[in-house]
């Protein structure tokens, strides 16, 4: 048996664009119809977004940041469907995208605006608190590319349909260096619907199981056309 996830997810609730059409409830309806078993909700966490959250107090700024992921849960465990949670940071220093999976409301509250930190001061928090970091997108327009030494994982495949993500590029990139291409569909419409993810022989109910996946390799990528095969697992 396999089991799929989602790893790149906007919720309506969580966020300010136009974009964002869909509601919590309405995605996880979404994910239950396509056969996905565990969706990570990975809102945007930047300075403008929690700048526009007006509210003072930085931890009630972060649980309204949470409300799209707390609400997806309550409708995921209705349905049975596995309801993780994760960020994706935009550091002011590049201006790049970084989906970070591990974090808590705890850990957001304590370390506030992640978005300040410098390339290598997020890298040594995360290996601290044993985080995982993904850059998101990293072959589109204006994306720094994370420095090789870090050797971290990059987000080959991303499904997103209104982004030029060259993904291409992204999965020869990881091939050339070795490294660890995840996938995901960065949800932010209907029309993104499980346009991406990753495959396991184990359900992941937790992100501590995602983060393993990821570090031992132990995954294939889902693509908006099929299962790509261009990873030997």
């Amino acid at each position: 048996m396999i089991y799929k996830t989602e790893t790149h997810l906007h919720t309506k609730e969580s966020q300010t664009s136009i974009r964002q059409k869909s509601s919590a409830e309405e995605i996880v309806n979404l994910y239950k119809e396509k056969g996905y078993n565990t969706i990570i909700v990975t809102d945007h966490y930047t300075r403008e977004k929690l700048d526009g959250i007006s509210i003072n107090n930085w931890d009630s700024k972060i649980e309204q940041l949470l409300t799209g992921y707390k609400t997806a849960k309550q409708f995921g465990d209705a349905l049975e469907l596995n309801i993780l949670f994760g960020i994706e940071l935009t550091l002011l220093e590049t201006g790049s995208d970084y989906l970070i999976y591990g974090v808590t409301e705890e850990f957001l509250k304590k370390h506030s605006h992640l978005y300040d930190l410098k390339f290598e001061e997020l890298v040594n928090l995360c290996t601290e608190h044993k985080l995982l970091i993904v850059q998101a997108h990293p072959f589109r327009d204006d994306i720094i590319l994370a420095p090789l030494e870090h050797h971290i994982p990059i987000e080959a495949y991303n499904g997103c349909h209104s982004e030029t993500s060259r993904n291409d590029k992204a999965i020869e990139y990881a091939k050339i260096h070795n490294l660890i291409g995840t996938s995901g569909s960065d949800f932010h419409h209907i029309n993104d619907t499980a346009r991406g993810g990753i495959i396991t022989k184990e359900e992941i109910k937790n992100i501590e199981d995602y983060i393993k996946n990821i570090k031992n390799n132990t995954f294939t990528i889902i693509t908006c056309e099929e299962v790509s095969k261009w990873k030997d697992y």
